[in-house]
């Protein structure tokens, strides 16, 4: 699939002496792939900075931003519009909060999501041999070792063969560069410059707006972008102005067919029946058992605490 996206990322421009058909389709295939170039390329080109990752993911956010205020449902199911909105703008927010933290350190984008997670879960199906399935008491056991021995190996990289091997090259325009070792990159094999102190988060989704815009003045269209600024209440969030969130505002337009009724969230009350936690429940009536996450996240702290005494 990735092959497939780099490939359509990369193609040239018809030759003049081909059919009017053609060359339409060919433009509407280029502008798709400036989509797929900008995301891919910050998530796989080694070499970019986090500068230049922001950048492309700020392009990639407007140039989706138009297309789906003009297209709606025909270009993107709403469901997909804001999902890779909110991964764009996570991304955004865990940079800003990082500079105000930590001014000094270095970010990595290709950390965020789901792999510490998946990490730990492998480490519960291999560590116990032929035993890979658990029941909830023997997870929340396994969790803690297993958290510990990723942390083991963050600091001994040595002890564990990994991915750390990686000889990766950086991002081409050919489909076949693309290979599996770009499932496992990792802060090691990553070569751009990411410390968080160099990065103004306001140029670059500037300049990512600019890139937008020339992307799709090549295509033939109007970028609506100076005219969602006059009239307010546009984001990347609310395509549609009005401050409406898509998704959690409940507005289904006719030609977004992927979502039903169902799919919106379009209460904005709460139910009846629904009060304040009485004062004197006791405490073991009440559901607060914490979930993977949490366990996960308790474990790996007590270890830094151990560690650091």
């Amino acid at each position: 699939m990735i092959k497939l996206l780099n490939s359509i990322s990369s193609l040239p421009e018809c030759d003049a002496n081909e059919r009017l058909t053609v060359t339409a389709t060919r433009r509407v295939l280029r502008l798709l792939g400036r989509v797929y170039f900008f995301l891919l390329h910050a998530y796989l080109n080694i070499d970019l900075s986090l500068d230049s990752q922001l950048t492309y993911l700020a392009a990639a956010a407007h140039l989706i931003l138009a297309l789906y205020h003009t297209n709606k449902g025909d270009f993107i199911p709403v469901q997909l519009y804001f999902d890779v909105m909110s991964m764009i703008k996570n991304v955004y927010f865990c940079v800003a909060k990082t500079q105000i933290d930590n001014p000094t350190a270095q970010f990595w984008i290709i950390l965020l999501g789901t792999d510490g997670l998946e990490k730990v879960f492998g480490k519960v199906r291999t560590m116990v041999g032929g035993d890979t399935n658990a029941d909830q008491l023997q997870l929340a056991n396994r969790i803690d070792g297993a958290v510990q021995c990723i942390n083991i190996l963050e600091e001994h990289p040595e002890w564990g063969a990994g991915s750390r091997r990686l000889t990766l090259k950086p991002l081409s325009e050919d489909p076949d560069s693309v290979t599996s070792e770009h499932d496992h990159i990792n802060p090691r094999s990553w070569k751009g410059d990411v410390n968080v102190s160099r990065v103004v988060l306001e140029s670059c989704w500037k300049e990512g707006r600019r890139k937008a815009v020339e992307v799709l003045e090549s295509a033939g269209l109007t970028a609506p972008f100076d005219k969602m600024d006059e009239a307010g209440g546009f984001d990347i969030l609310c395509p549609f102005g009005g401050g409406k969130v898509v998704l959690v505002n409940g507005k289904i337009d006719a030609a977004e067919r992927d979502q039903t009724n169902e799919e919106a969230d379009t209460s904005d009350d709460t139910p009846d029946d629904v009060g304040p936690p009485a004062a004197n429940v006791p405490l073991d009536a009440l559901d607060i058992e914490p979930d993977l996450d949490d366990i996960a996240g308790y474990a790996s702290r007590d270890f830094e605490i151990r560690t650091m005494d």
